[in-house]
């Protein structure tokens, strides 16, 4: 028996060791999650505009066309949740907090980070803002392939994995091709339309708690939602669209310092503002930061 268990020590070993040391490496990878992180960790106090929400506000919230100091702190997928535990996280750190915009999409208040396709991105929130790090590991968040993919790109190559420059910001540039856009108005649109309210109170919990603390705070609260293709728009729920703005406009009816901004109409923007169905490129992303910071300028 004790033969035994030592030729499977010695088997196992080395197979714990390489998965301990690989499990290092790909944690010592920065990313857009680390950057954000340490951004804030060093200079909440500072920022004066906070930018939360999903891939719309991380592709399309340029901060460098805002007067004040601001910060894009929004991800690809990042539900309303993760807004909150961002905005909790250092919300007694911003000293200087004037305004938080928040993008409010067609799925915001039905969606939910971890029960949806992308709820393998979760893990980069309890390792690289510390809200669980012992929950999460990278060697068991993806496949062998992806991770050995990363470590030979970081490592070996030495190509970034980071997408967003020092302000959060994660520019699209150009216009994918027609039939590929048709192609993304459909995909986007299907997985943009609720299954479910199973999320709708826990969400609008969450946005409440954020608007509370910024009438208490006098900080001004921009819920927004961002414009739309024509294609994308056309393949929405015209009952999903008016609960969305319904809600929104219920939240900034009771809150002072919050007003809801509905841009998905809005005539400025055309295709060529758009990199596909329903983000920015640069370009558009340019105009919509323009537009919003002249909008919180005159709030002064």
């Amino acid at each position: 028996m004790r033969r035994f268990t030592k030729s499977l020590l010695f088997f196992f070993c080395p197979i714990i060791l390489v998965a301990i040391i690989s499990e290092i490496l790909l944690r010592d990878i920065p990313n857009d999650y680390t950057l954000k992180s340490e951004y804030l960790n060093k200079n909440c106090s500072e920022i004066e505009t906070l930018i939360l929400g999903n891939s719309h506000a991380y592709r399309g919230f340029n901060p460098k066309y805002f007067s004040d100091q601001t910060f894009n702190a929004a991800n690809v997928s990042q539900s309303m949740e993760y807004d909150f535990m961002i905005f909790q996280k250092y919300q007694k750190e911003f000293q200087n907090l004037k305004n938080i915009v928040l993008t409010i999409s067609y799925n915001s208040y039905f969606n939910k980070l971890k029960m949806g396709g992308s709820s393998w991105r979760v893990k980069n929130y309890n390792l690289y803002f510390g809200f669980n790090p012992f929950m999460d590991f990278e060697l068991s968040s993806n496949n062998l392939k992806y991770n050995l993919d990363r470590l030979i790109k970081f490592y070996l190559s030495h190509k970034s994995s980071i997408k967003c420059d020092a302000q959060g910001y994660a520019p699209f540039q150009g216009t994918i091709e027609d039939e590929k856009f048709e192609e993304y108005c459909v995909d986007a649109s299907q997985r943009h339309h609720k299954k479910n309210d199973l999320y709708l109170q826990e969400n609008i919990s969450y946005i409440g708690d954020i608007a509370d603390f910024c009438v208490k705070e006098n900080i001004n609260l921009i819920l927004i939602t961002p414009p739309m293709s024509e294609c994308y728009k056309s393949k929405l729920k015209e009952s999903q669209i008016t609960e969305m703005t319904r809600l929104s406009d219920s939240i900034a009816s009771i809150h002072k310092t919050c007003k809801y901004l509905n841009m998905m109409d809005d005539v400025e923007f055309n295709r060529n503002d758009f990199h596909n169905a329903d983000h920015m490129n640069d370009n558009g992303a340019s105009k919509l930061s323009l537009k919003v910071n002249k909008f919180l300028s005159a709030k002064k």
